[in-house]
C-alpha cells in the first residue's frame, strides 16, 4: 500500500558546474513525468557539471547476506573510521569554500535529490546505463555500516572508467544472484552525492549512490536514471 502523498515533482540540485568543477548546491524541482534537469538562475548560461569517473553504489544489506558474500570471496573492509572520513570531507568542503554540514552529514559534495533523498527508488536500469556510458564494474567490497542497526553491512559496487580501475569478470554465481536481487529491489531511502574533483584521486570525480530499506513499497516507485551523470528520476506508473 502506498502511503506517500502523491507528488509529481521532486527536489533536485541545479545541474550547473561550479568554478572548481563541482555541482551547484542550489535546489529546485523536477517534474517526475518529464525526467529532465533543472538549472538555477546563476547557471543559465553555464556548462553542466562534469560527469563522474567512478560511481560507488552502496547497498545496505543484512548481516546474513554479508556473511554469505564473504564466504563467496568478497572481502570485508570492516567498519570505516568515521572521524577520519568526516575530517577529510570537512577539509575538502573548506578548500572549495563550501558549507561542510549538509543535512546533518559532513560532506563536500551535492545531494542531488535534496536532504531527504529518494523514497521508493528502483536501480534496475542503472547497470545498462553505466555500461553504455563506459563505466565498468570493478572489485566489489563489503564494509560495516557506520550507523544504524539491522541491515548493518554495506555492499559496495564500484563502477569506473576502465583506466580508473580493473574491470571484474566471472564473479561467483552467489555474488551475481545477490547483485541481481539488489538491483531489482525497491528501496525505502536513496541518497545520491555528486562530489567535486579530489586531489588525492588525481582530480577525478566520484559520485555515491546510497540505498537502504530493501523491499519497501509504501512510497511511489521511481526509476533512478544516470542521465549522463546528472541523474534524474522517472515515475513508474
Amino acid at each position: 500500500m502506498i502511503s506517500e502523498k502523491i507528488s509529481l515533482t521532486h527536489p533536485y540540485a541545479c545541474v550547473g558546474a561550479t568554478s572548481f568543477g563541482g555541482r551547484c548546491r542550489k535546489m529546485g524541482q523536477i517534474d517526475l513525468t518529464k525526467p529532465v534537469g533543472w538549472v538555477c538562475p546563476a547557471h543559465i548560461n553555464s556548462e553542466d557539471a562534469p560527469g563522474p569517473h567512478t560511481i560507488l553504489i552502496k547497498f545496505r544489506i543484512p548481516r546474513e547476506w554479508a556473511r554469505e558474500l564473504e564466504i563467496a570471496g568478497i572481502r570485508n573492509l570492516g567498519r570505516p573510521d568515521l572521524a577520519s572520513q568526516e575530517a577529510y570531507h570537512r577539509a575538502e568542503a573548506e578548500k572549495w569554500g563550501r558549507k561542510a554540514e549538509v543535512g546533518g552529514v559532513v560532506a563536500s559534495g551535492t545531494q542531488v535529490f535534496g536532504e531527504d533523498g529518494i523514497r521508493g527508488a528502483h536501480l534496475s536500469t542503472l547497470p545498462t546505463e553505466l555500461f553504455k556510458a563506459g563505466l565498468r564494474l570493478c572489485q566489489p567490497d563489503l564494509a560495516r555500516a557506520t550507523k544504524g542497526k539491522g541491515q548493518d553491512h554495506v555492499l559496495i559496487l564500484p563502477f569506473s572508467q576502465i583506466e580508473s580501475g580493473e574491470e571484474v569478470s566471472n564473479l561467483p554465481p552467489k555474488v551475481e544472484r545477490v547483485m541481481e536481487s539488489l538491483f531489482r529491489a525497491t528501496w525505502r531511502w536513496g541518497h545520491i552525492w555528486a562530489n567535486p574533483p579530489e586531489e588525492k584521486k588525481s582530480w577525478r570525480i566520484t559520485h555515491t549512490v546510497n540505498v537502504s530499506g530493501m523491499g519497501d513499497r509504501t512510497a511511489l516507485q521511481k526509476d533512478l536514471l544516470f542521465a549522463r551523470g546528472l541523474w534524474s528520476l522517472r515515475l513508474i506508473t
